[in-house]
């Protein structure tokens, strides 16, 4: 079952803005604005209010090798988490940091690519969500069906 759907038609819903905690979290904001905008929405009669993150792995990466997604069910449950992982050539960890900083960013830039962007991160939120599902309807003392 699929947990997200990104409206591409309703992406003109986001204005730019200035983020006060720099660049970091620019990715994050731009997801919240979107849940706001209803640019991402869900099945509210099944899963009520979710809260969604993501971010860089390290917090000061700017070109980030890995961005943490995560989401939670309910003030009491427990938060999901998973990563999206950048793809990266085979010599890596030999390169420079001049050679590092030639190596296009594999990610969509959330300031100029929102769309993309988005559509990364809940393709990944996803495909986090199948998996939780699949995990839970595989637990000991379960049925094996998802209850949804």
């Amino acid at each position: 079952m699929t947990l997200l759907t990104l409206h591409t038609d309703r992406l003109d819903r986001l204005t730019p803005s200035r983020v006060n905690d720099g660049y970091r979290l620019v990715g994050h904001w731009l997801l919240q604005k979107a849940v706001d905008a209803e640019v991402i929405t869900w099945d509210k009669a099944v899963w009520g209010h979710l809260d969604f993150g993501v971010e860089p792995a390290d917090r000061g990466d700017l070109r980030p090798r890995e961005l943490v997604i995560s989401y939670m069910v309910s003030k009491d449950g427990p938060t999901i988490t998973g990563g999206i992982f950048a793809d990266l050539p085979e010599n890596w960890n030999e390169l420079t940091t001049e050679e590092e900083e030639d190596v296009p960013a594999s990610f969509p830039d959330p300031t100029q690519q929102p769309g993309e962007f988005l559509a990364l991160v809940v393709d990944e939120l996803n495909q986090l969500h199948a998996s939780t599902e699949r995990l839970v309807a595989a637990w000991p003392g379960n049925t094996g069906t998802p209850l949804i």
